[in-house]
């Protein structure tokens, strides 16, 4: 399951400055996790902007910097955005598909 955090902003969570991944999509470590938190502006049905968070704490790092993520990352729940994180950028999907990390590929519980 994914966790969502309701935050006005990416400091709420960790002060430092979160570093971009694209114009719209960034990620920042805390002192709490070994993977980062993702964060992204999407405007929802009632046409308010708002942060969207994503833990990756399912997903595999590959390497922190610059930063690889394993299997892809999917907004399912407000935008459907999908797409992967290689080489410290966002590379969309483009399928329209989703990839769930292993874990939950196998059938076990997020």
């Amino acid at each position: 399951m994914t966790q969502i955090i309701e935050l006005k902003s990416l400091g709420d969570l960790y002060p430092d400055a979160p570093i971009p991944l694209s114009r719209d999509i960034y990620f920042c470590f805390t002192p709490y996790e070994t993977n980062p938190y993702l964060a992204h502006v999407c405007t929802h049905s009632d046409g308010t902007p708002r942060w969207e968070w994503r833990g990756t704490q399912l997903h595999t790092l590959v390497c922190r910097e610059p930063l690889h993520l394993e299997a892809s990352i999917g907004w399912t729940d407000c935008c459907g955005r999908h797409g992967f994180i290689r080489g410290g950028k966002w590379e969309p999907a483009g399928d329209g598909g989703w990839s769930a990390p292993q874990s939950q590929a196998k059938g076990e519980e997020a």
